[in-house]
């Protein structure tokens, strides 16, 4: 005799249901719980130990952060930033992991889930709703948001979304297709379709800033390298003129 068991993640069993109501007398609720900073850093600290590392509390806290209380994205992290210096095993001498290695497990976690999650990424935001959307949810400390509060939030940066505009975008979003965000008929409020969104979408914006941040020091590069330039002419061509005024 055989027997089958579904697992499915929902924030509760009256959601799952509601999605399939052939569980309703079959369904089992089991809480189980994210792990906190504090329980994310020592999960990380531990890890050092066993390595002999030591890890700056910049890079700590970023970690700590942009897990979003996941366990397995803290892993992923640290294993692409260990994996890129050749740290596969315990040193013997004190190894040291700085700020700027951040850098590479945010490039690291975004490639491992280019399949899974940048393609319906891509999708969410070919407008400025979506980025907008995806924005609020990745920043806001609630794990469920109402319409009011979404369109709130996403027309604070003096935009002027309309109600029918946000109300098209969240379905979309919602979409078997997407699967980006979900809504609970429940408590009438959206919430992200899973907690590992949190963690891309945190990771995503802090590399697009960090982008951002690199266009810009390029630009003002530019025009340091161009202001230097046109300072030499200048000086250039007054050397000359004192010259033709005086020619002694």
């Amino acid at each position: 005799m055989s027997k089958v068991v579904c697992i499915g993640a929902c924030e509760n069993a009256t959601d799952l249901v509601m999605l399939e109501p052939d569980l309703k007398t079959r369904v089992d609720e089991v809480k189980v719980h994210m792990l906190s900073e504090e329980e994310i850093r020592t999960l990380i600290s531990n890890g050092c130990t066993l390595l002999n590392l030591d890890m700056e509390s910049d890079l700590l806290d970023k970690i700590s952060y942009y897990s979003s209380h996941i366990a397995s994205t803290a892993h992923q992290m640290c294993l692409d930033i260990c994996l890129s210096k050749g740290i596969d095993k315990r040193l013997w001498n004190k190894g040291h992991l700085e700020d700027i290695d951040f850098n590479t497990a945010v490039k690291g976690y975004v490639k491992a889930n280019e399949g899974t999650f940048s393609n319906a990424y891509d999708v969410a935001v070919r407008n400025e709703l979506g980025w907008y959307v995806l924005k609020t949810f990745s920043r806001n400390s609630q794990s469920k948001l109402s319409f009011f509060e979404i369109k709130r939030i996403v027309n604070q940066s003096k935009k002027h979304f309309t109600d029918d505009e946000i109300r098209e975008k969240l379905t979309e979003l919602c979409t078997s297709g997407l699967g980006v965000l979900f809504y609970s008929s429940s408590s009438d409020k959206y919430m992200l379709a899973s907690p590992y969104w949190q963690s891309f979408l945190r990771i995503q914006f802090a590399q697009e800033a960090a982008e951002k941040q690199n266009a810009k020091k390029k630009r003002n590069l530019k025009l340091v390298d161009q202001n230097s330039l046109d300072a030499y002419v200048d000086r250039l061509m007054l050397e000359l003129l004192r010259r033709y005024k005086d020619p002694t």
